[in-house]
C-alpha cells in the first residue's frame, strides 16, 4: 500500500512538473504575426447582377492565443482590406477612385510554418471563421452609383510557404452579407431571383513582417 500510495504521489509530481513546462513552453510562443498582403477582391451583387473586381493592398495582424508547440496555435486577427476597381482604357469616363474597404475579426487555427513566433518549417497553413465588413462603391456607366455596405460571417484558409527564407502565401476567404443595405423594389415589381446577399471573395498574396 506504501509503494502505491508513493507511486501515486511521484506520479502527481511529475504531472505538476510538465504543466509547468509547457507553460513556460506556450508562455514563449505566443506573440504577434503580422503579415502584409496584396489583395484581389470580387464583388458579387445579385440585387442588381453586378459583380465587380477590386484590387488593393491590406496587412493582416494577429495574435496567438495559445500555442502548446511551435507547429500549432490557436489565433485571433483582424486582416484588413482597401483598394479600387482597377482602370479600364474603354470605361476612361468613370471615376478613379471607386473604393473598396473589408474587415474582419476571425479566430484561426495555425499550423506548421508562422503557426506562431517559435515555428520554424516550409510548409504551413490555417483555417479560419470570424464575422466581417465589407463596403464597395462602383459607377457602372459614370452617373449611377452602387454602394454596397454589408455585414457577415467569413470563413477563410490560407498556405504558407517559407521560401528561400522568405515568409510569403496565400488566403481565401468568402463573406455572404447577410445584413446589408439593399433597398428591394418597395412596389414589389421586381423579382430577385438570386436574392439580394452581396457574396464577397477575397485572393489575397501574404508576406509576413513580423
Amino acid at each position: 500500500m506504501k509503494h502505491i500510495i508513493a507511486l501515486y504521489l511521484f506520479l502527481l509530481s511529475f504531472i505538476g512538473y510538465s504543466q509547468d513546462g509547457d507553460a513556460f513552453d506556450i508562455s514563449n510562443n505566443i506573440g504577434w504575426n503580422i503579415e502584409m498582403m496584396g489583395t484581389i477582391s470580387i464583388n458579387h451583387q445579385p440585387g442588381n447582377d453586378l459583380t465587380v473586381p477590386f484590387v488593393g493592398v491590406g496587412v493582416y495582424p494577429r495574435y496567438n492565443l495559445y500555442a502548446p508547440f511551435d507547429y500549432l496555435s490557436i489565433s485571433t486577427g483582424l486582416p484588413s482590406n482597401f483598394g479600387i476597381v482597377p482602370g479600364d482604357d474603354d470605361l476612361m469616363y468613370l471615376p478613379l477612385w471607386q473604393p473598396f474597404f473589408d474587415t474582419n475579426l476571425e479566430v484561426a487555427l495555425n499550423f506548421g510554418e508562422r503557426a506562431n513566433v517559435a515555428s520554424d518549417y516550409l510548409f504551413g497553413g490555417y483555417i479560419g471563421a470570424g464575422f466581417g465588413y465589407n463596403y464597395a462603391a462602383y459607377f457602372p456607366d459614370g452617373e449611377n452609383k452602387f454602394v454596397s455596405s454589408a455585414l457577415g460571417p467569413v470563413f477563410s484558409f490560407g498556405l504558407r510557404y517559407n521560401y528561400l527564407g522568405a515568409p510569403v502565401g496565400i488566403r481565401m476567404a468568402y463573406m455572404p452579407g447577410l445584413i446589408n443595405n439593399f433597398k428591394e423594389d418597395p412596389c414589389n415589381c421586381i423579382v430577385y431571383n438570386s436574392g439580394t446577399t452581396p457574396q464577397v471573395f477575397t485572393l489575397s498574396l501574404l508576406y509576413n513582417v513580423l
